[in-house]
């Protein structure tokens, strides 16, 4: 059995990262580097996003109705929101999961 943390962290959040990478690029016009620096991640790491390496369960962050928060977080990022509201964003949308029982 997996716990929701361990699903959360290998599954979710690789996915979130990647569709939120790929709307800083393709939605916003950022290049990789700029992408990396928002995210706090490295630029052959947004590479590897944008090529479907990492975060491949895409599907399944659009089954759990995370695909909004994506682009919520990516807009916040672009725009220059204070990390705490994004980390607020974010656990905002897991609580909400958590509490309706779809993870668990």
């Amino acid at each position: 059995m997996r716990l929701v943390c361990e699903i959360v962290a290998s599954d979710v959040l690789p996915a979130l990262r990647a569709i939120i990478s790929k709307q800083l690029i393709e939605g916003y016009g950022l290049t990789q580097k700029e992408a990396a620096r928002k995210l706090g991640l490295t630029q052959p790491a947004i590479s590897q996003y944008k090529k479907d390496v990492r975060g491949r369960k895409i599907a399944l962050v659009r089954e759990l109705g995370l695909d909004k928060t994506a682009l919520e977080i990516a807009k916040g990022l672009y725009e220059g929101m204070e990390e705490e509201q994004i980390n607020k964003i974010l656990n905002n949308s897991l609580k909400g999961l958590h509490e309706s029982g779809i993870l668990h």
